[in-house]
């Protein structure tokens, strides 16, 4: 009983030392997945452009914390809403950009909070 109480003990104390590590790279994880998703719009709008041959209204909406894409017809909208755990570091104000057919992507400047 004693010998399962020690083992016990040090599986907890071993617990306890390694959990800050492992809660930091899980935030990691999660920072990076919110990064490549928002890269993944992004291009995703651009391609759209590109292949309908016309320009795409990407907006940066900080305070709802979400991305949207509507093509120049307005039949193509696509949305990206970020976890609430990562709000965008930007000024209250939206930020907006135009996605041109065969044209690189604008450059656009996107920070996450964790």
């Amino acid at each position: 009983m004693l010998e399962a109480l020690v083992a016990i003990t040090l599986l907890g104390l071993a617990a306890s030392i390694s959990f800050p590590a492992a809660s930091a790279a899980i935030e990691a994880a999660r920072v990076r997945a919110a990064v490549g998703e928002a890269r993944d719009f992004l291009l995703g709008a651009q391609r759209f452009a590109d292949r309908h041959r016309q320009a795409v209204l990407v907006r940066i909406d900080p305070p709802r914390g979400r991305m949207t894409a509507h093509s120049a017809d307005g039949e193509w909208t696509r949305l990206l809403a970020f976890d609430p755990r990562f709000p965008i570091d930007a000024p209250e104000r939206p930020h907006e950009a135009v996605l041109r057919p065969g044209a690189a992507l604008p450059p656009l400047e996107l920070a996450l909070l964790s």
